[in-house]
């Protein structure tokens, strides 16, 4: 039923509309890699390489195109909603886990248009390292255990951050399971199950490392992925956009309250299992929902970098596995509570747990139901009956006609005038133009953003323009990015001005052709 959902809403959808940036990056990074470069160290990137490298495999598979990133995005799609059933099986009965995966469905990829980026590459890592983990644990499996550090190393290697949060709860977990009471079999060896997750994590990270340090990645690295983060990123990419929207006041309100819901579920469960330790009522298969609590709260640390609709999305996951445990308790506890009314002994009848159950579900389908009538416009991306397919050979997608004008104009000028050995330049943030046009960056920078290159670093791209001088340079100005790039890379507008004529306007976007007779540029 789920993957039947998964495809009925994915299908209609996964090749709708794409963007020049975030995923013309991943695209281009993964090009670039199937070309014999590696990621951090031949271009900057502040995403971990495995999210290029499985897009890469999946072009030497599949072909190179965006409908083949579409692809790859809807398989995670279906399989993040899997990962949340199987997942919440570990606490609940199979309604309530199937209940608390719905929202999934909705609430999650469809809104990035089911491209396949780094952070949903991390999302479905990590729940397949989660339920790993609850299994070693309840098997007392140590090559589970070992299977699950695996896996939290690749988490790693997708998302950094999504990596260190899982790395925090299952830590908590193993903290949970050492401390939580025997209900009868053997208790779990809580520092065996850490040992063996923790050789699992090395066996990965330590080759790599390694490598990395041999092949001179290392340094970029962390350069790219952990300084530039704290010292940079959240200066100049961190957004607070809760409740800005366009929307009517309800709706508003509706849209901030997915920021606040999450917290008050977490202080909920966190009261629950107080209560719980309190009474020395704490056992070991309530470890598991520490577990999933301690995950959603580090999850939901991402919201504090960067508090936008994307971002919210991002940290639910583990959330809806908390979201469908908590239906089961409700309908335990109204079972009980009728099993009183009923006989006075609170012994829960058949019919007592049908009722209970059908309550609750009917409760929370109407929350939801509501929930939806005034958002699904905003989750619910439109099909792409109303759009035209990009007439270019790497896309494969549809998008609005004017857009579609737009890329097949740009992208045919580019490739009319820069022969396939030759390289192409385009800024600010448009590395699907070098996807597209099957052309090359002769620099390391797929994008310039405000702040995030310093004065040298824009020289640096110079100089690697400079020895490997692009055919075509292509400018485009960004509605959502002020000021423009000739105010916060001057250097860089004063190199192209000087080297190159402008030759075409296309809606957004200056296409520049080399000058004839080139005037001296002076760095300074």
């Amino acid at each position: 039923m789920i993957i039947g959902l998964a495809l009925a809403i994915g299908l209609p959808r996964y090749k709708c509309f794409f963007g020049v940036s975030d995923e013309g990056f991943l695209s281009y990074g993964a090009e670039r890699i199937l070309q014999g470069e590696m990621p951090n160290r031949d271009f900057h990137s502040i995403q971990p390489p495995l999210s290029f490298y499985s897009l890469a495999v999946t072009y030497k598979i599949f072909g190179i195109s965006l409908e083949t990133n579409r692809r790859l995005g809807l398989l995670i799609y279906a399989a993040i909603s899997l990962a949340i059933y199987f997942l919440s099986r570990q606490l609940t009965r199979p309604i309530f886990a199937f209940s608390g995966t719905l929202p999934a469905l909705i609430l999650g990829m469809p809104f990035f248009y089911f491209a396949p980026y780094a952070v949903w590459q991390g999302v479905i890592t990590t729940l397949i390292a989660a339920l790993i983990m609850m299994r070693a644990a309840t098997r007392r499996s140590l090559k589970a255990a070992f299977l699950a550090g695996v896996v939290n190393a690749l988490v790693m290697l997708c998302r950094q951050d999504q990596g260190f949060y899982l790395l925090i709860a299952v830590l908590g977990y193993i903290a949970a399971l050492k401390l939580a009471k025997r209900t009868g079999a053997p208790k779990a060896a809580a520092g065996k199950l850490l040992g063996c997750w923790a050789a699992g994590i090395a066996v990965i990270i330590l080759p790599l490392g390694i490598y990395w340090l041999v092949s001179g990645a290392m340094v970029p690295m962390i350069k790219q992925l952990i300084i530039f983060p704290f010292t940079t990123y959240t200066k100049t990419s961190g957004l607070s956009k809760i409740w800005h929207s366009q929307d009517v006041p309800l709706v508003q309100i509706i849209r901030a309250a997915l920021f606040y819901l999450p917290i008050l579920l977490a202080a909920i469960t966190l009261i629950w299992l107080l209560v719980k330790i309190i009474r020395r009522r704490y056992y070991e298969e309530d470890s598991k929902v520490v577990f999933i609590l301690f995950l959603s709260i580090v999850f939901y640390l991402q919201v504090l970098t960067r508090s936008d609709l994307e971002h919210i999305l991002i940290v639910l996951p583990p959330f809806f596995v908390l979201g469908g445990w908590w239906l089961g308790m409700l309908s335990e506890g109204l079972s009980k509570a009728l099993g009183w009314i009923s006989s006075g002994t609170g012994e829960i009848t058949v019919p007592a747990r049908v009722s209970a159950t059908v309550f609750v579900l009917l409760a929370a389908g109407a929350g939801s139901g509501w929930f939806m009538s005034h958002t699904k416009n905003i989750w619910m991306k439109p099909k792409c009956e109303p759009m035209r397919k990009v007439q270019l050979d790497r896309a494969g997608l549809y998008v609005q006609n004017w857009y579609a004008d737009y890329l097949e104009t740009v992208v045919g000028v580019i490739q009319g005038n820069a022969k396939q050995d030759r390289s192409i330049l385009c800024l600010p943030y448009t590395p699907m133009l070098y996807f597209l046009s099957a052309r090359r960056n002769p620099t390391k920078w797929n994008f310039i953003w405000p702040g995030d290159q310093s004065h040298e670093d824009h020289l640096a791209l110079i100089r690697q323009a400079k020895s490997d001088p692009p055919a075509v340079v292509t400018v485009s100005s960004r509605p959502d990015l002020a000021p423009d790039i000739e105010y916060y890379a001057p250097v860089i507008v004063n190199y192209i001005l000087s080297q190159y004529r402008l030759e075409r306007t296309v809606a957004n976007t200056k296409i520049y052709f080399p000058r004839k007779k080139t005037v001296i540029f002076d760095e300074q």
